[in-house]
């Protein structure tokens, strides 16, 4: 299964999630457990990139969710600090330009 596969099933999950009235965190959640792993575990499979995680989140949630928001999921989910802040970088330009705080707003 090619990345922009799993990225469109992972929002069409995700987008069910949302109208159901999940917030970002819960629908990862519910994710998890219907996977049966722990968050921990995500960081190990490869092909889920923190970069994939930011993207469906920031398709689905748009305005509103915030970095912030993003970069406690990410981190929750096993992510170092700096696969966190290039994901987020790549989701919000602006915070690269503002010299990449993203992670301690």
């Amino acid at each position: 299964m090619m990345a922009n596969e799993i990225k469109d099933k992972l929002i069409a999950v995700v987008a069910s999630l949302h109208e159901q009235g999940m917030t970002p965190e819960q629908a990862l959640e519910h994710i998890l457990q219907a996977w049966g792993g722990t968050a921990k575990d995500i960081a190990l499979i490869s092909i889920v990139t923190p970069r994939l995680i930011a993207d469906v989140l920031h398709s689905v949630y748009q305005d509103a969710i915030s970095a912030r928001q993003i970069a406690v999921i990410l981190q929750q989910l096993g992510y170092d600090r700096q696969a966190v802040a290039g994901a987020l970088r790549e989701q919000f330009p602006e915070l690269a330009r503002a010299g990449g705080g993203a992670t301690r707003t």
